[in-house]
């Protein structure tokens, strides 16, 4: 087999053929008509609140948004004295298939900032159904791209700040609810501190062509505290040409150490969250289970290549592949994948029950059990040349530069209405 485009999946030589197919055209959504964003730009800095980094105004950072945004040119930029909590807030219940094109978002978090001062920051957070995010590059901040509820804290009197946690009151959701689709394609993330691409109601949608160059939580598609009404089983994430590095962004004080979290932050318990009702039934919609593992969105996983340094994490589901309570994986398709861990140890032959359908001693038994039901479909390194090799090809094929220690430099990250695709023969 042969791996023509960025991924080197198998570790083949890669190239970038622009005269071939591997260049594909985007729907016209973005550029035609679009608001232009350039320069820096205002952001939010608290719900209901606006902070200028300077430049000029634009609705593309408003609280409606706008249909199409052009932000190839833009950037929001924090600094270690005064980094961005939620730079832009994006899109509206009245408005579906929208389309991000673009924008450089630099949080601006110093390297030992507590994860309690990160974590409710994010870089994008999406509001409208079937929203497309593409071309950014964002670092340094606590979320990448955040798929949350359909309305805005000003459209909900009375609310309370966190309201997105569990949906608005009673009084407010009259045409809001979860946002249960989206797309997020030719992206780059680095140093994020807490989720690099979130969904809290459990939204299907596609991860494609992006390289999340080290984040604390790859996935996180978990409901937050007892969202009973929230349920993903029937929803499907779909993850595809993709480069994905969990590494440690995130200061631990107490054990003094950098760590990170999970690939798949998956629901994983049951959670009651009406003690006097005692324990309840996941699969029962009447009642108010929280973090049910049957609820947990499926995964679809091809042609993507995912990177662990070590077991720096008190997350003791860091490296498991998500699973419902009777422990059937959550995939159901799968191909063409690479998985580089570079922790040593080993060899792993002591796993737990239920043993890895398909052992590899090489890497640790949470990692084994990936293969489950697909033999073949992860294969494993213990070395980071295939990785870096796919890192490299990537960063080349999207005009990223690299002159700093602190590279690559991703402004400008598509081509005009191109993404490039891998193509496998």
């Amino acid at each position: 087999m042969a791996v023509r485009g960025w991924v080197a999946a198998l570790g083949a030589i890669v190239s970038i053929d622009a005269s071939a197919t591997c260049w594909v055209q985007v729907p016209n959504t973005c550029l035609p008509n679009a608001t232009l964003l350039t320069g820096s730009q205002p952001t939010y800095d608290k719900p209901g609140k606006t902070r200028t980094t300077g430049g000029s105004q634009s609705c593309g950072t408003n609280r409606l948004g706008a249909p199409r945004v052009d932000a190839a040119k833009a950037e929001w930029a924090g600094t270690w004295d005064a980094p961005l909590s939620e730079p832009i807030r994006w899109g509206n219940p009245l408005y579906a298939d929208l389309c991000w094109h673009g924008g450089d978002v630099r949080g601006g978090f110093a390297p030992a900032m507590p994860w309690s001062d990160t974590h409710g920051t994010r870089a994008i957070r999406v509001h409208s159904n079937g929203s497309t995010v593409e071309g950014v590059c964002v670092e340094s901040i606590g979320d990448g791209v955040s798929v949350k509820w359909g309305l805005y804290l000003e459209d909900c009197p009375g609310a309370s700040d966190d309201y997105w946690k569990q949906g608005p009151p009673a009084s407010c959701e009259t045409g809001a609810a979860p946002v249960t689709s989206f797309t997020v394609r030719g992206s780059y993330f680095r140093d994020i501190r807490d989720d690099a691409i979130e969904g809290d109601y459990l939204p299907g949608g596609l991860i494609e062509d992006v390289l999340i160059d080290g984040a604390f939580t790859a996935f996180g598609f978990r409901m937050q505290e007892c969202d009973h009404g929230v349920d993903g089983r029937d929803r499907t994430l779909e993850i595809g040409h993709s480069l994905v590095r969990l590494q440690d962004t995130v200061w631990e004080p107490a054990r003094g150490r950098f760590e990170h979290g999970q690939f798949f932050k998956w629901p994983t318990e049951n959670v009651d969250c009406n003690p006097p009702l005692g324990d309840q039934d996941c699969n029962d919609p009447t009642t108010e289970d929280c973090t049910c593992p049957d609820k947990g969105l499926r995964l679809n996983i091809h042609d993507s290549h995912f990177r662990v340094d070590n077991h720096n994490s008190d997350a003791a589901n860091a490296l498991r592949m998500p699973t419902g309570s009777d422990g059937t994986t959550k995939l159901g398709s799968c191909s063409n994948n690479v998985v580089t861990w570079l922790g040593g140890g080993g060899p792993y032959t002591s796993c737990p029950a239920p043993a890895p359908q398909y052992p590899n001693s090489a890497v640790p038994c949470d990692l084994q059990h990936w293969n489950d039901g697909f033999k073949g479909c992860f294969v494993f390194r213990t070395d980071a040349s295939t990785w870096n090799q796919d890192r490299r090809a990537w960063i080349t094929s999207h005009g990223c530069t690299c002159g700093t220690p602190g590279c690559p430099d991703c402004e400008g990250l598509l081509a005009p209405k191109q993404v490039p695709r891998a193509i496998v023969d």
